[in-house]
């Protein structure tokens, strides 16, 4: 696969592909699924799949448990193994994304108490899944999370850490940082890409307009396309979606709105597409998210998918180009 980064003077970096990045973040099921459930997933044209396993932590704990008994079958590495291989098989390219899960608290605002002692544990659980990707031709490895905090106060620790995986890894690599955190980290330049989970607040009205939104992406893509070239990377939206419910533009990022309103998710999308998604510096990027479970998606369910919702026509077509 081509990943070729060509920088042209006095403009935004511009990474050939053979196309955009066409994903959808995957659901890290509780117990194995059927083939076919991947196949839905190729059949919404998507090209692509990020598979995200978890390490959890107790809030004021330093060290990650992860690959546990306990945890769900798609969040543990025997999951992952399977998940990989069924997306290979209906020929979707991979990004493996661990993340780390603190309950009750955001990972953003973490900080331990034990750094060193937190610093080796990320290290393992990192070093962990960059093999296991490397072994099974994994094409993107995104290290971290939105992990704001602890970039901010030690990018050294993150550098370094960056060269280990390097030695152990040999795709393409990125972190994904909050929507407000990316211009503040310090090593994009060791990596391939400037990983976004692109959560930007856009709009307050409870039922925004595709017009709207589109004013709103128009000043967000200026200031992306200024970073793009100052760091000389294309940007990936390692995560970016919305719900179907009201205001779903004002803080994407909370799940508090209950009232479905799929024109609302519709509307996200269609301003997303119509606007930054065409940047030349865009690499594309990951829909959170696609779901296993029977009963998920359709009329009524204000969520993030838009399975069975008038968003997926939406997205196919213009996942078709």
């Amino acid at each position: 696969m081509l990943f070729t980064l060509v920088i042209f003077a006095g403009c935004s970096a511009t990474s050939e592909f053979n196309a955009k990045v066409k994903g959808f973040c995957l659901e890290s099921p509780p117990m194995a699924i059927e083939a076919k459930k991947m196949k839905a997933v190729a059949e919404s044209n998507a090209e692509w799949v990020a598979i995200i396993p978890y390490g959890f932590m107790h809030r004021g704990a330093f060290d990650l448990q992860y690959n546990s008994e306990h945890q769900w079958w798609g969040e543990r590495e025997d999951g992952v193994v399977e998940l990989i291989a069924m997306a290979k098989a209906e020929g979707l390219k991979t990004m493996l994304k661990p993340q780390i899960w603190i309950p009750r608290l955001w990972i953003g605002d973490y900080l331990p108490e034990d750094q060193a002692a937190w610093e080796a544990s990320m290290r393992d659980f990192t070093l962990s899944y960059a093999r296991l990707a490397d072994s099974l031709g994994v094409e993107v490895y995104c290290f971290g999370t939105e992990m704001k905090m602890l970039t901010k106060t030690n990018p050294d620790y993150f550098t370094a850490l960056i060269g280990e995986i390097r030695a152990v890894y040999d795709g393409k690599l990125t972190y994904a940082a909050n929507w407000d955190e990316y211009a503040e980290v310090g090593f994009w330049k060791e990596l391939d890409f400037i990983g976004v989970n692109a959560y930007f607040p856009l709009s307050d009205s409870e039922y925004p307009t595709t017009q709207e939104l589109e004013v709103s992406w128009a000043e967000v893509s200026r200031v992306l396309s200024d970073f793009s070239r100052e760091q000389g990377k294309s940007i990936l939206f390692t995560e970016f979606g919305y719900r179907s419910a009201t205001a779903t533009a004002a803080k994407p990022w909370e799940h508090h709105s209950e009232d479905y309103h799929a024109d609302g998710q519709v509307a996200a999308f269609n301003a997303l597409f119509n606007t930054i998604w065409k940047e030349p510096w865009m690499a594309g990027g990951f829909i959170w998210k696609w779901r296993f479970f029977d009963d998920i998606g359709g009329h009524g369910d204000p969520s993030f998918t838009p399975q069975g919702k008038p968003a997926m026509d939406l997205i196919k077509s213009q996942f078709s180009k």
